[in-house]
């Protein structure tokens, strides 16, 4: 018995140097610009110095999923801002799961309709998260 107690309680200990650790890496104060490596088109993610997250584009698939997290803290599921430039799907496919995974604040968009499947099921994802856009 004080084996198991003696081994949870270091394993609580560890998780929690493990967490201060996370939360102090990414507090630092600083602007962070990140151009996401998603093949084919675009997928820029911005953590300001007041830990704002801005996301412009989201790349031709969910590769840019990876990105979000490894640069953004395992506890923050919200973006406070996601730009698309444009409906192309080498701009947009990658905003439906980000749209399905996190929590959005706003989203914006120029006045050009895409016309796109990819463009439809994006919209249907907003429109469901009641997603202010821009047209």
């Amino acid at each position: 018995m004080k084996k198991f107690l003696l081994l949870i309680s270091t394993a609580l200990i560890i998780l929690g140097f493990l967490i201060l650790f996370a939360f102090l890496n990414y507090k630092d104060d600083k602007l962070h610009i990140v151009f996401c490596d998603v093949g084919q088109g675009d997928a820029i993610f911005i953590r300001t110095s007041r830990e704002a997250d801005i996301l412009i584009d989201g790349g031709p698939d969910a590769k840019v999923l990876e990105c979000l997290s490894s640069h953004m803290p395992f506890w923050d599921r919200s973006i406070d801002l996601v730009i698309m430039t444009h409906p192309d799907a080498d701009h947009s496919t990658g905003l439906i799961s980000v749209v399905e995974r996190y929590r959005i604040e706003k989203f914006y968009t120029q006045a050009i309709p895409g016309k796109t499947d990819v463009y439809k099921r994006l919209e249907a994802n907003l429109a469901k998260k009641q997603l202010w856009v821009n047209p």
